[in-house]
């Protein structure tokens, strides 16, 4: 399965051992490319509440290996609205290495400030503090991003048109501004929702506009955020999946 092939890659590329995921959150990635990266480390976990209460020195050797397997990831996320300032806070919640994307300058200032431009309960806490710790910061400037991040996630509006169609140009104007600084493999991972086909057509799309070529896959891991509970969803849900798109498996 080649995603999978991806996410080692990534975990060596991401430096491996660093981080501080909290383990109820590991479910966040479902069954889908991020979560390879932790696939192996849950029985780790498992092993040592098992241990914890019959040998006190085991139990200890396999917390050391839990905390030994946790893997700090640099994220993008292009698209700071609603979705995406609570998807980028999240993830650094988690522990990863973050920066959000937007061409809306105000709003980029305003995040940065570690304050919320919308209303979510428990989203500007989130902001205020991994702004304040570097975990998470904000850029208009895709050159920041492009090599930097392990994957990026996509959370662009795609509202419908006047004939229900969806309109895709603000996912299309990203793919398009993002490919030609992309020179080493990633995973863009798709969050918009997007009708039928849309993920294998962005997927060409950027292998054709990117030097990287071959090296760039797509997934696709739609939100489904309830407003005032999209901080909860994000952190404490475990029914994501990551869907590859069609013929990349």
């Amino acid at each position: 399965m080649r995603l999978q092939q991806h996410s080692v890659a990534t975990s060596s590329r991401a430096g491996g051992i660093s981080g501080n995921w909290d383990p109820a959150c590991l479910g966040t990635f479902g069954d889908g490319a991020l979560a390879d990266l932790v696939l192996y480390s849950r029985p780790i976990a498992r092993a040592q509440g098992s241990l914890s209460t019959r040998n006190a020195a085991a139990a200890r050797v396999v917390g050391e290996l839990w905390d030994y397997l946790r893997v700090t990831l640099r994220v993008s996320v292009i698209g700071t609205n609603y979705a995406g300032a609570t998807h980028a806070a999240g993830m650094a919640e988690l522990g990863h290495q973050v920066i959000g994307v937007d061409i809306d300058v105000d709003r980029i200032k305003t995040l940065s400030a570690g304050q919320s431009h919308i209303f979510e309960v428990g989203l500007e806490p989130l902001l205020e503090r991994h702004t304040a710790s570097g975990r998470l910061r904000f850029t208009t400037d895709y050159a920041e991003i492009a090599d930097w991040a392990d994957v990026h996630f996509l959370a662009l509006g795609t509202p419908s048109g006047p004939d229900g169609a969806a309109d895709l140009s603000q996912l299309h104007a990203a793919v398009d501004t993002l490919a030609p600084l992309l020179t080493e493999p990633t995973l863009v991972v798709g969050k918009s929702t997007v009708p039928v086909g849309t993920a294998m057509a962005l997927e060409e799309r950027l292998r054709r506009l990117s030097p990287a070529g071959d090296g760039v896959e797509v997934a696709w891991n739609p939100e489904f955020l309830r407003e005032a509970y999209a901080v909860e969803d994000t952190c404490g849900r475990t029914g994501w999946s990551s869907v590859p798109a069609p013929g990349t498996l």
